[in-house]
This record gives C-alpha cells, sequence and structure tokens, in this order.
C-alpha cells in the first residue's frame, strides 16, 4: 500500500491556488482589475508580504499583468503563459483535459518525437537501445499511475538525449510537467498492456535502425492516447477519466 507525501502549503501558495482556480473557473476574467494589494491584504486576512510574493509569481507564470501606476489584470494566459500556466491549468482539470489542449499537445508531441524517433535511429548505440529497454522493464513492474507517469516521461526523455540533438532534451524536459500528467491520466483508464507492447515495438524498430516503423510506432503511441482520453468528448464538455473507466466496464 503506497501513502501520499503529506506537505503543508504556505499562505502564499494558498494564495496563488485561489487566485488560479478564479481564473481559470472564468470568475475572474482576462482584463478584469484586481483590487489592490492592501484590498487583498485586508479581505483575506493575510499580511501584505503575502499578497506581494503571490502576484509576483502569477505574474511569472503569466496569469497577471502589473501595470505601474494603472494596476494589476488578469492577463491573457493562454496566449502570454508558459510552461509554467500549462502546468496550473492541468492541475486545476485534474485528470480532465479539454479538446483544444488535447489536440495542441498532440500536435506538439507528433512534430518533435518523429523527429527524436529518426534522430535516434541514426545515433543510437548498442548500449543505448539496452537502457531504453531497461527503463521499459522498469514501467512494466510498476502499477501505480502517478510512477508510471513518472516513469514512462523518462523513457522519452531519454529518447530525446539519445537523438543527440543538445536542444530535444531541454524541450521535452520542460514540457515534463505535461508529459507526465498525460501518462498519469493514461494509466489511470488502464490499457498499460498496450501501452508496454507498443513501447517495445518501438524499441525494436529502433534498435533495428528501422525509420519508418520507429516514426510509425510513435505516431500510434501519440494518437492512441489522445483518441483514448478523448473519446467521450462532446463539444462543450470535459474529458472525465471516472467516465473512461466507466465505459470500460461495460
Amino acid at each position: 500500500m503506497r501513502f501520499e507525501k503529506l506537505e503543508t502549503h504556505s499562505l502564499k501558495d494558498l494564495f496563488i491556488k485561489q487566485m488560479e482556480e478564479l481564473i481559470l473557473s472564468r470568475r475572474l476574467n482576462v482584463g478584469d482589475r484586481l483590487p489592490t494589494e492592501r484590498e487583498l491584504a485586508a479581505q483575506m486576512q493575510v499580511s501584505r508580504a503575502v499578497i506581494n510574493g503571490g502576484m509576483a509569481e502569477l505574474a511569472r507564470k503569466g496569469f497577471i499583468e502589473i501595470v505601474p501606476r494603472k494596476g494589476v489584470f488578469v492577463a491573457d494566459y493562454k496566449h502570454q503563459g508558459s510552461i509554467a500556466t500549462l502546468t496550473s491549468i492541468l492541475e486545476f482539470g485534474g485528470d480532465r483535459f479539454d479538446p483544444l489542449t488535447l489536440d495542441s499537445i498532440l500536435d506538439v508531441r507528433l512534430t518533435v518525437e518523429t523527429r527524436i524517433a529518426e534522430l535516434v535511429c541514426l545515433n543510437a548505440k548498442g548500449e543505448d537501445i539496452k537502457a531504453l529497454s531497461r527503463q521499459a522493464d522498469k514501467i512494466d513492474e510498476e502499477h501505480d499511475p502517478v510512477v508510471l507517469g513518472r516513469e514512462t516521461f523518462l523513457f522519452f526523455h531519454q529518447l530525446s538525449i539519445i537523438s543527440g540533438n543538445s536542444i530535444y532534451p531541454l524541450l521535452v524536459y520542460m514540457f515534463k510537467p505535461v508529459y507526465v500528467h498525460w501518462f498519469e491520466a493514461y494509466f489511470r483508464i488502464g490499457h498499460k498492456d498496450r501501452r508496454m507492447a507498443q513501447i517495445r515495438r518501438l524499441i525494436e524498430a529502433l534498435g533495428g535502425r528501422d525509420v519508418d516503423a520507429a516514426v510509425a510506432q510513435i505516431k500510434e503511441i501519440i494518437v492512441q492516447g489522445r483518441d483514448l482520453l478523448g473519446r467521450h468528448y462532446v463539444p462543450g464538455q470535459k474529458y472525465d477519466a471516472g467516465q473512461e473507466r466507466d465505459a470500460e466496464q461495460d
């Protein structure tokens, strides 16, 4: 039995979380002017230092814009944010992804990872393929979706390192929270055996220097994951992992 780590959040963290929820739930809209730090501190019964530190972090994440002598406004975070913004959006949704986010992640992964597969076929050494197989074994041994999410990310990050391109590992690691959320949601639904078979076929293609097969397998992994996560989407709805699990049991 696995027990979750106990954590105590600071007042600043709680302030940031509450403000993100207000913005992401659209109770605060893009362009809305926020109260002053003094007003927020009085309403929320915390020090101005807590509010000031939280505002700085929210600005760094792209959720607010601090305009000198005019005030603080909710920013257009979907177009002016960062990976930290996307991470907050995914954490807010839990195992739920809106269709646009899923399709956007899919497009980025297809572009980057197919090229990584091509480069791995060209540059991988025998020990690299063995290392990928060992990482696949670690994934296969796990059952906790949280751990599976992390270990599967490490597999794909390892691929980016083996590619020989010095930028791809940085890019993939920058997207780590997105990958982990994606994989964790996938494994919460199930289908671990299917994913492991795909990973094994990918390793076989990479070891055999079969570029076409490796690229095709990467595409299958990404698209099949997207299709599974988005199976119950209709316009205006969000994906719910519990809904998918219920459907798989029917």
